[in-house]
């Protein structure tokens, strides 16, 4: 093996310099130190781990974080006596209200919402209600599946005590969970009012009354 020593390289002509040919490995042995002061392309490292001291996971793969953000809300108000799931006037919260969706967004059929990606996702329901009888609760529900609703998941649910002493009452209602979505065909959600009387619940097209938020936080374990 020969060995060249100099101090400096500089191209004979142009500004191009080539070090080694296709499939050669250039090789910085331990205990040197290659000084990179000028401009390096991050897309040439194609393998390895980046340090997490140095900004990378630590591992040899990268995941971005949050790629996705979805805002929908229900723009009518109705009425209803039991427990049922919110079907209809479903709409994306819109960018006069302030929101624009991160990514490609959910997607909506009669009131089951389907992922644009697997992964870990956190799903919020929010909702206002208003009671002129003599009810003794109200309650929201968020149900998944894992088979496309041939059977489904009681993620989460809260109830809120409406009567007070009073006949009639407006309550607030919040419930959340994480969702691992493993398939988009097959993993969805849906999402329930419940009232023991008849109970209004309040939609608007012009404020954010009644509203499921999907935010993905990172892929499938």
């Amino acid at each position: 093996m020969s060995k060249v020593n100099v101090n400096t390289i500089e191209p004979s002509t142009g500004t191009d310099i080539t070090l080694g040919a296709s499939g050669d490995t250039i090789t910085v042995p331990s205990g040197a130190t290659f000084t990179q002061s000028g401009t390096m392309n991050a897309s040439a490292i194609t393998a390895g781990t980046l340090a997490v001291a140095r900004g990378g996971t630590g591992t040899t793969s990268y995941s971005p974080g949050i790629t996705e953000v979805d805002l929908w809300y229900v723009t009518s108000s109705f009425t209803e006596t039991g427990m049922d799931v919110v079907t209809a006037n479903w709409s994306r919260f819109p960018s006069s209200l302030g929101f624009n969706h991160m990514g490609t967004g959910m997607s909506q059929s009669s009131g089951i919402f389907t992922f644009p990606s697997t992964g870990l996702w956190n799903i919020t329901w929010h909702f206002i209600a208003y009671h002129d009888t003599d009810a003794n609760y109200v309650g929201g529900h968020i149900y998944t599946t894992e088979d496309d609703f041939s059977s489904e998941i009681g993620a989460a649910q809260a109830y809120t005590n409406t009567r007070g002493g009073a006949s009639s009452s407006t309550v607030g209602i919040y419930v959340s969970t994480i969702f691992d979505c493993e398939a988009t065909a097959t993993h969805k959600v849906k999402f329930y009012t419940e009232a023991q009387a008849a109970t209004e619940f309040v939609g608007s097209s012009t404020i954010g009354r009644m509203t499921a938020s999907f935010t993905r936080l990172g892929d499938t374990p």
